[in-house]
């Protein structure tokens, strides 16, 4: 275990030194305890020259060869390891500014109750702007389900969808901005056989909510959005598993509302289940929450695999041993935030939610004494995804 925990950290070394952040995972078998998976982190489409091509879909036409030079080294050191790779992204700042660029993008509008936000537009593209899902996004999958073809240890690729619940979108209040709108109007025509739009058109853009909820059609609505968000992602999958059909696909962060629920339905299969993150078990671990939550995922019909999250800051190395064997006994492993904390030797660096409740040697300790067949997990600091 200890020769093995300095392969992590070498590992880690090379991804600090090729500008990539890299937070590893627990790996359980029947007999042993160690770390053989990472999730990296990393700024993927800023790597890249994007354009629109004559249909004005967003496509890769250049790379910074030295990054994609960096990348491809810290694959192979990860290999030579014994280490697999899960990589991943997340729409922040550069994202943006590369998107926009390109031009205008239609972003998602909050309405109705809201908590710790204020109504109206929000900096992240709508759920329905292909610019971004089957754009940007698609193209950052494109090139690690490419990676993943020359370098077996590359298994899969994640996404992050926090920023889709909690400050940005509290449960369903979201998104009222024209393009998802009006084509959600159109599917509920569609279903109902009745006409909606003409009256939809008369409402005032900041009263939508309320004359979706007056009118008693404010499920329909969010059922008609979550439709429409499943149909862009099984476009996705499809076109990623065009490239590569044993690419994993994962989503980081998982809330139940129509938008997490709607991609998981779309890039989830019978043969290749989307990986679900949960953070709800942070604070008190595997309980009846996590499991209600996999048992309605399965209700839906969507296929996915559930890993409950948990967060070492609050767990002493024996209860978070237990809570790790319940997410393998309950659940489809577990994934935590963030082995970070375990592999960093000046415990005076580690604050905030990096903080432990003891020496992390007893963390690693505690872990290798959790032996079920069916332990199998990856951490990341926002995700880990099942082997």
């Amino acid at each position: 275990m200890p020769g093995f925990f300095k392969q992590v950290e070498a590992a880690e070394r090379v991804a600090s030194e090729a500008g990539y952040r890299v937070l590893m995972a627990p790996h359980h078998r029947r007999t042993e305890a160690g770390f053989n998976s990472q999730f990296l982190a990393a700024q993927l489409s800023p790597m890249f020259q994007l354009a629109l091509d004559e249909q004005g879909q967003v496509v890769r036409v250049g790379i910074d060869e030295a990054r994609d030079r960096s990348l491809r080294a810290y694959i192979k050191r990860s290999a030579e390891l014994g280490l697999e790779l899960y990589i991943g992204t997340a729409y922040r700042k550069p994202h943006a500014e590369q998107l926009e660029a390109l031009g205008p993008i239609n972003h998602v509008v909050v309405q109705g109750p809201r908590r710790y936000l204020r109504a109206g537009e929000r900096p992240i593209p709508s759920p329905l702007e292909r610019k971004y899902w089957l754009g940007q996004l698609l193209q950052e999958a494109i090139y690690v389900a490419q990676l993943a073809k020359e370098y077996p240890n590359v298994k899969g690729f994640n996404f992050d969808l926090e920023a889709y619940a909690e400050s940005f979108m509290w449960r369903n209040n979201s998104s009222f901005d024209d393009q998802t709108f009006f084509a959600a109007i159109k599917r509920m025509e569609e279903k109902s056989g009745k006409p909606l739009m003409n009256e939809a058109r008369r409402v005032n853009k900041d009263q939508r909510y309320d004359w979706l909820a007056r009118s008693r059609r404010l499920e329909a609505y969010f059922d008609a959005q979550s439709e429409l968000v499943t149909e862009i992602a099984r476009e996705f999958r499809e076109r990623v598993h065009a490239v590569n059909p044993n690419l994993k696909i994962g989503i980081a962060y998982y809330e139940p509302n129509w938008m997490h629920d709607g991609w998981h339905r779309g890039i989830g299969t019978p043969e290749m289940p989307s990986t679900v993150f949960s953070e709800i078990e942070y604070h008190q671990g595997v309980g009846p929450s996590s499991r209600g939550l996999a048992q309605r995922l399965k209700d839906m019909g969507i296929h996915a695999h559930y890993l409950p999250g948990l967060q070492p800051e609050h767990f002493t190395p024996r209860r978070f041993a237990q809570a790790a064997a319940l997410g393998n006994r309950w659940h489809n492993g577990y994934w935590m935030f963030t082995s970070y904390s375990l592999w960093q030797p000046d415990p005076s660096k580690l604050h905030g939610p990096y903080t432990l409740l003891a020496p992390a040697s007893q963390y690693i300790k505690a872990l290798g004494e959790v032996v079920l067949p069916t332990a199998i997990v990856q951490d990341t600091g926002y995700c880990s995804y099942v082997v």
